[in-house]
C-alpha cells in the first residue's frame, strides 16, 4: 500500500564543522546526488553564510532547496557583516531559517523575528519559524510550556493574516530546547503534545488556518541512527497527530555524510524501498511551489526559478470606525485626498494645517478648493460643515453662519447648474502653521493619522516625529521618504503594515503607485523573479512647484508653457532600492516628460521577462482583466479596453487605468551568431503596457486606502 502523505521535506541547518571550502562544496554535491530522483521527500539544504553563492551554484537545476541559516530584519542588510535579502535571492535562496536557539538566546534576534517573517514574505523566501520551550523552561507543566511556546510564536506572528502566512508557506519547527545539540532527540509524548499547543496557540490568537493547514518540522537531536526513534516507521501513518507533521529539520548531522545516510534510510522507509525516480517527469508536482526546483534557465549556473506569488493578498476595506485625519501641505495631493473621501470611506479629515491666508476671499476659496477642484485653500481657524446634498438655491453652513451658495461662488457655477453633490458630511478644522513644530504643537487630541504633503520635508525624520509626540498615532508621507519606516503602494504590500514597527508610512510617488502595481501583476502571473529588466517614460502633468517662466538651470526651473521637460522620476528608486522586485536588480532605467497638462498623466512600462514562453498580447490582457476584477486589485487598477486621451482620467480613483488595446508582447527573439546562423531562442520577452493615471485625485485615492489600512489596527 502506498503511503498516503508522500511529500515530506528534511531540511538541513549546517553547522560550521567543515571547515574547510573543498570540504564544504564536496559535501553539497554529495546532497545533490544523494538527493536525485527522491520521489517520496524534498530535501533543502542551508549551508553556512560565507558559502551560500558557491553552493547555490551547486544546488541550481536539482532537486535540493537551497536555504540560508539568516534572515535579516532590513531590506538593506541589519548591520556590518550581514546580507541583504535581495543578496539572498541571487543566490537562489528558496527558503530561511527564522528564530533557531542559537539565534535567539547568543545573537539577540528574538525582537526583530517579526520582521525578518515580514522579510521573507516580502523577497518570496519560505520562512521556517522555529520555537520551543529554553532550557530553563523545561517542565512537565504542560501550562508553562504553552506559555513559553507562545511567547515566540505569537509576537514573531503579530500583524500577519492566516491568509498571508499560508500564502507564504509558513513552516513551523518545534525544537525543544533541552535536546538541542545533542545526540538524542526528545521523547515522542514530549513532541506530540508540542505540536498540540503550537495548534492550540494559533487557533486562540486568530490564526485557525495556520493552524490547521500549516506545515511543522520536528528538530532536535535526529541523525540516521535516531530517525527511526522520532518517528513510528512500522505503522503506515504519521507518528504524530495532526495532518500538518511534515518532516524534520537537521542541525549538526546535515554537515556530515550522516546527512546522505539519513536521506536514504528515510526514503526507503517512506515507500521508497530504495527505489528512485529515473528522469521521472512532474515529479514534486505536489509539492509547495515555493520548494520546488526547476531545469537551468540561462546554464549550469544559473540560479532556480524563484517561488510563483502564491500569496493572498487581501483587499482593503473600510475600518470599522472611523480613522481622523489632520493633512499637512493642502496643494495638489492634499486637495486630491481631500476631494475624494466619501461617508463611507470611514476616514475623515478633523484638521488642515494651511502655511497660507487669504483673509479676504476666505469662504469663497475654501468652498472652491475642496469641492470645485481647485488648487489651495487659504484659511484660518475655520469650520466647515457641509451636507450630502446642497441646493444651490440653498445654503452651506461656514463658522456656524448660513451663506447663500450663488452668493459665495459669486459665478464660479454655471446659471444652469441646479445642483452640487458634495461627497461628506464631516467638520475640518483650518488651522494656520509656519512649521511642522508650530503645526505639531496645534495638533488635535482626537487625529489618529497625520498626512504630510509637503515634498520638501519628507525626508527629514526630525520634523515628523512631534505629530507622534503630539498625540497621532502613525504619519503618512506623500512620496518615498527615508524617513520612513516602510514604504507601502496599496495593492501590493499593504499586508506587510505592522502598526507596532512602522509609525511612519510612505506612499511612494504617484508614478510608482501607477507602475509597481502593474508591475506586481506581471509577477502574480508570472512568478516571483520574473521581471528582470525595465524601463518606464511618463508624460507627466505639470505641478505646483514647477516655473511659468524660465528660472533657473533646473530643468524643473524652466517655463512650463512652453516646454516639455525631461527628468528622472521616482519609481526607479522603489523598484532597485526598495528591492521589490528581486530579479530586477538594476536593469531599470525611468524618464519623466513633464508637459502643461493638468492632473493626469500617461505611463509607458517596458518590462523584460524570463518564464513568459506562449504570453501573447491576448492572454496579457486577459491577466489585467482578471486583475482589475479581483478583491486585491479591484478600484487599485482599472482595464480599459481602449483607451483615451489624460483628461478623461483626472478624476479616475485608481492608481493605474490600463489601456488594453495598446498592451503588446515582444515574443523571446531568436539568438544568431556573427555568420547570421540562428542558434537558440532567447530566454527573455519584453512586455509592452501603457496606462495612465491621476496624479491628484487618483493619488488621493490610494492615501486614502492606507488610511484605511491603518485603520484596522485602531
Amino acid at each position: 500500500m502506498a503511503h498516503r502523505f508522500a511529500r515530506w521535506w528534511l531540511i538541513g541547518n549546517a553547522k560550521a564543522e567543515q571547515v574547510r571550502r573543498e570540504e564544504i562544496l564536496n559535501h553539497a554535491r554529495g546532497v545533490v546526488k544523494a538527493a536525485d530522483g527522491l520521489k517520496e521527500m524534498k530535501v533543502g539544504y542551508a549551508p553556512v553564510p560565507e558559502m551560500l553563492f558557491e553552493v547555490g551554484e551547486i544546488f541550481a537545476g536539482s532537486r535540493v532547496a537551497l536555504g540560508s541559516q539568516r534572515v535579516p530584519w532590513e531590506s538593506d542588510g541589519p548591520h556590518t557583516g550581514g546580507t541583504s535579502p535581495v543578496l539572498l535571492r541571487e543566490a537562489g535562496v528558496l527558503y530561511g531559517i527564522i528564530g533557531h536557539r542559537e539565534a535567539r538566546d547568543e545573537f539577540g534576534e528574538g525582537p526583530r523575528i517579526n520582521r525578518q517573517i515580514m522579510t521573507a514574505l516580502d523577497y518570496g523566501i519560505v520562512p521556517i519559524l522555529c520555537c520551543g520551550e529554553p532550557k530553563e523552561t523545561r517542565t512537565d507543566s504542560e501550562s508553562q510550556r504553552e506559555k513559553a511556546l507562545e511567547g515566540e510564536i505569537i509576537p514573531a506572528l503579530e500583524g500577519l493574516s492566516a491568509e498571508l502566512l499560508l500564502g507564504g508557506d509558513l513552516t513551523i519547527a518545534y525544537e525543544p530546547g533541552h535536546v538541542i545539540g545533542l545526540d538524542k532527540p526528545a521523547d515522542m509524548d514530549s513532541i506530540r503534545s508540542g505540536f498540540s499547543l503550537i495548534q492550540r496557540i494559533l487557533a486562540r490568537h486568530g490564526l485557525e488556518g495556520v493552524a490547521a493547514k500549516g506545515r511543522l518540522l520536528y528538530g532536535g537531536g535526529v541523525n540516521s541512527e535516531t530517525i527511526q526513534q522520532v518517528w513510528n516507521l512500522d505503522q503506515p501513518t504519521r507518528a504524530f497527530s495532526g495532518e500538518n507533521w511534515a518532516g524534520f529539520l537537521v542541525g549538526r548531522s546535515s554537515a556530515s555524510p550522516d546527512f546522505l545516510d539519513l536521506m536514504e534510510k528515510w526514503h526507503r522507509k517512506l515507500g521508497g524501498r530504495g527505489a528512485r525516480e529515473q528522469g521521472s517527469k512532474g515529479a514534486g508536482e505536489n509539492l509547495p511551489q515555493s520548494l520546488r526546483s526547476s531545469a537551468p534557465l540561462l546554464g549550469p549556473s544559473a540560479p532556480p526559478r524563484l517561488r510563483p506569488s502564491a500569496q493572498i493578498v487581501p483587499g482593503i476595506v473600510p475600518p470599522s470606525r472611523r480613522v481622523k485625519v489632520a493633512v499637512y501641505g493642502v496643494g495638489e495631493v492634499g486637495v486630491g485626498f481631500i476631494a475624494g473621501l466619501m461617508q463611507q470611506d470611514k476616514v475623515e479629515v478633523v484638521q488642515l494645517f494651511n502655511l497660507q491666508v487669504d483673509a479676504e476671499d476666505l469662504r469663497a476659496r475654501m468652498y472652491k478648493s475642496l469641492f470645485l477642484g481647485k488648487d489651495m485653500v487659504h484659511a484660518h481657524g475655520h469650520t466647515v460643515c457641509v451636507r450630502e446634498e446642497i441646493d444651490l438655491e440653498g445654503e452651506i453652513e461656514i463658522d456656524g453662519e448660513p451663506i447663500a451658495l450663488r452668493n459665495l461662488l459669486n459665478g464660479a457655477i454655471s446659471p444652469t447648474s441646479k445642483l452640487v453633490k458634495v461627497r461628506r458630511h464631516q467638520e475640518m478644522q483650518v488651522t494656520l502653521a509656519e512649521d511642522p513644530k508650530e503645526a505639531a504643537a496645534k495638533l488635535r487630541d482626537d487625529v489618529d493619522v497625520v498626512f504630510f504633503t509637503a515634498g520638501g520635508l519628507l525626508k527629514e525624520r526630525e520634523l515628523l516625529t512631534p505629530f507622534l509626540k503630539a498625540g497621532a498615532r502613525h504619519i503618512v508621507v506623500s512620496s518615498t521618504s527615508q524617513a520612513s519606516d516602510i514604504t507601502i503602494i496599496p495593492g501590493f504590500n499593504h499586508h506587510l503594515f505592522n502598526p507596532s514597527l512602522h509609525k511612519i508610512v510612505a506612499l511612494a510617488s504617484c508614478t510608482g503607485n501607477c507602475g509597481v502595481p502593474i508591475a506586481a501583476i506581471v509577477e502574480e502571473e508570472l512568478g516571483k523573479g520574473a521581471i528582470v529588466g525595465a524601463l518606464i517614460v511618463t508624460a507627466h502633468s505639470k505641478t505646483n512647484s514647477q516655473q511659468v517662466g524660465d528660472k533657473g538651470s533646473d530643468p524643473k526651473e524652466e517655463a512650463i508653457l512652453n516646454n516639455l521637460i525631461l527628468t528622472s522620476t521616482g519609481i526607479k528608486d522603489i523598484l532597485t532600492r526598495q528591492g521589490f522586485f528581486p530579479g530586477i536588480g538594476d536593469a531599470v532605467d525611468a524618464f519623466s516628460v513633464r508637459a502643461p497638462v493638468e492632473k493626469s498623466s500617461l505611463l509607458v512600462m517596458l518590462l523584460q521577462v524570463q518564464w513568459a514562453q506562449g504570453m501573447s498580447r491576448e492572454r496579457l490582457r486577459e491577466v489585467f482583466q482578471r486583475a482589475a476584477a479581483s478583491d486585491r486589485w479591484r478600484g487599485i487598477v482599472n482595464y480599459d479596453p481602449d483607451h483615451d486621451g489624460s483628461k478623461v482620467y483626472q478624476n479616475s480613483p485608481a492608481g493605474a487605468d490600463i489601456f488594453g488595446k495598446l498592451i503588446n508582447v515582444w515574443p523571446s527573439p531568436w539568438l544568431t551568431d556573427r555568420e547570421g546562423n540562428r542558434q537558440r531562442r532567447s530566454d527573455l520577452s519584453t512586455l509592452i503596457i501603457p496606462a495612465a493615471y491621476a496624479n491628484v485625485y487618483g493619488y488621493g485615492q490610494q492615501a486614502k486606502r492606507i488610511m484605511q489600512v491603518i485603520g484596522q489596527y485602531l
